[in-house]
């Protein structure tokens, strides 16, 4: 009898995180460990902050525009939420973002505290740093964790950019997580290589260069286990169009938000999409 094939039920597939907060973590990891992960990520955010351009005498926060970039491409979205004003906004944690989407297609984002604030808040016998934080806080989020609901965000305090796989997704996908299976075999392979021996790990090696993997995914073409190393022009088209959607997104962001006082009507910054591409058709 045949055996039956089933790509959920594989090993590779079985050892790979379902929940975001894993999946962040293995992202967070693999960009920290991995050269080419963290070397795709430079890039990107190179690409972002070198061609990001102004007709005026303002400065571009670049370090700001770098951190989303990076936020996007790693997790697949990224969430800023302002108190005062967006030249103060952060970039709140992933793990902790929940979004509903109602029937009216309205997503309506939520923050889930974390444990630090919610020992503060339901603990009755507070440290001192326990009540200087709670001061902080309004009084209707700490109302929120009393009675253990998720704290709503206002989205005139909030701004998120997805990278969607369908449309109808209310959360969004990494750049890399096509690649997670041969990411998670990279670094079993390479922890199998302790303990052996010369002549088996030239073995192993020669074996090895005779495998070529590929993901049939438009953002990264794999081979040899290599995330960033195409030079195709499928490649090329492909970067340049996704690097023209994300910089647009940002650009309406800093000229609507961020620089309040510019006029609307007013458009003073600009992605320079001829140089971008003659700098990716050097490559």
């Amino acid at each position: 009898m045949n055996e039956i094939y089933s790509l959920l039920w594989l090993n590779s597939e079985l050892n790979l995180p379902r929940d975001r907060a894993t999946i962040n973590a293995w992202l967070r990891s693999f960009a920290a460990t991995n050269s080419l992960v963290s070397d795709t990520l430079q890039f990107l955010c190179l690409c972002a902050t070198k061609f990001i351009k102004t007709k005026s005498e303002i400065d571009l926060p670049l370090a700001l525009i770098e951190s989303i970039v990076k936020e996007y491409f790693l997790f697949g979205e990224v969430y800023l939420h302002k108190s005062d004003s967006w030249k103060s906004c952060e970039i709140l944690n992933p793990d902790y973002i929940v979004v509903n989407k109602n029937a009216d297609s309205f997503s309506k984002i939520f923050l889930r505290p974390n444990e630090h604030i919610r020992s503060a808040v339901l603990n009755k016998n507070r440290t001192l740093k326990q009540e200087e934080m709670l001061l902080r806080i309004d009084k209707d989020t700490i109302g929120y964790i009393q009675r253990g609901e998720n704290i709503p965000l206002d989205y005139k305090n909030c701004w998120s950019m997805l990278s969607k796989t369908s449309s109808y997704d209310v959360r969004g996908t990494s750049l890399f997580l096509p690649v997670f299976r041969d990411l998670m075999l990279l670094e079993k392979y390479n922890i199998s290589l302790l303990g052996k021996i010369p002549e088996e790990l030239e073995d192993m090696i020669a074996l090895t260069n005779k495998v070529k993997i590929s993901i049939a995914h438009p953002d990264c073409f794999v081979s040899k286990l290599e995330i960033f190393n195409n030079k195709s022009k499928i490649f090329k088209d492909v970067l340049l169009g996704r690097m023209y959607i994300i910089t647009n997104e940002l650009i309406n962001f800093l000229e609507e938000k961020y620089f309040d006082y510019l006029p609307l009507d007013q458009k003073i910054i600009h992605f320079d999409v001829e140089a971008f591409q003659q700098y990716v058709e050097s490559l």
